[in-house]
């Protein structure tokens, strides 16, 4: 009688054991799931929650790499510039006044950009194989410096002389508008234009191709978005600092970039020898 009572105890107590056991599993595996759901309900929120946890960590990743790209976007726009003002082992007046309006304009420390700029220019000034001008260029100043003596001082006033500087195919701001930029003043009237200045050696098929079209599009655009009339000088043959024929076109009258003499001659200006003359009612430069 005992012993069968022992028995069933015992199978009571494993019964028991065997409950408890499971319970304990069972809460084990409630707590983790409620921990994981604990974790992604957290995750959730800190998703949603753009100040803390690790959406925060990801933005601040996101913005690191958007400061160093900015960064580096600035510093290669301000050598640019750089680069195309000590092409030539020149540094104008002109060049180092845009590059600090850049710097200022970056937010860059003026001082660094002005001890890049000196550092680069002594570099290429010490550099043996430097071309400072090339012959292309060399025509291309003796020709403009041609046009500028044809205009009378008593009522042209020449406001601005862009130059030519570029290098790995970037210009200065100034190399995208036409040349030379006058004021003609008579009296009350004061009228603004500007011009390019174009030398061939000679024609090509019975023509001249002065310019690309992109060129054109350039001055037309400068024309527009400064409402000022532009004119293109064209010198052939000679030399370009005396050109043996030298052609006056309003570039208004101007729609392709390869001009045939026919079209030439009827801007053709006959009197090297003489100044120009503007009409400001017609508005033609002859």
């Amino acid at each position: 009688m005992a012993g069968t009572i022992l028995i069933i105890l015992g199978i009571i107590l494993i019964v028991v054991g065997i409950a408890l056991l499971i319970k304990a599993d069972y809460k084990k595996t409630l707590y983790n799931s409620n921990a994981k759901i604990k974790i992604e309900t957290n995750l959730e929120i800190i998703e949603k929650n753009d100040e803390t946890g690790e959406e925060k960590i990801i933005k601040t990743s996101k913005y690191k790499k958007e400061i160093d790209f900015e960064k580096n976007r600035k510093e290669q726009e301000i050598q640019n510039l750089i680069n195309l003002a000590v092409a030539d082992g020149v540094v104008t007046k002109n060049e180092k006044e845009i590059i600090i309006k850049k710097a200022i304009e970056l937010n860059l420390n003026i001082k660094d950009i002005e001890n890049q700029l000196y550092a680069q220019l002594k570099k290429k000034q010490n550099n043996p194989e430097t071309k400072l001008i090339d012959k292309q260029k060399e025509k291309g100043d003796l020709f403009e410096s041609f046009v500028v003596t044809k205009f009378d001082k008593k009522y042209f006033t020449l406001k601005e002389w862009a130059g030519d500087k570029y290098i790995n195919g970037i210009y200065a701001e100034t190399t995208i508008q036409p040349d030379l930029k006058y004021s003609f003043k008579l009296r009350e009237i004061e009228i603004e234009f500007a011009i390019e200045c174009k030398y061939r050696s000679n024609y090509f098929k019975n023509g001249v191709e002065w310019a690309k079209k992109s060129q054109l599009n350039n001055y037309r655009k400068f024309a527009k978005q400064n409402k000022i009339h532009v004119f293109v000088a064209i010198g052939v043959g000679g030399t370009a600092k005396q050109p043996s024929e030298l052609f006056i076109i309003p570039l208004k009258n101007i729609q392709n970039t390869f001009l045939n003499r026919e079209f030439l001659e009827k801007y053709k200006k006959n009197n090297l020898q003489t100044n120009f003359h503007f009409n400001y009612k017609s508005l033609k430069l002859t």
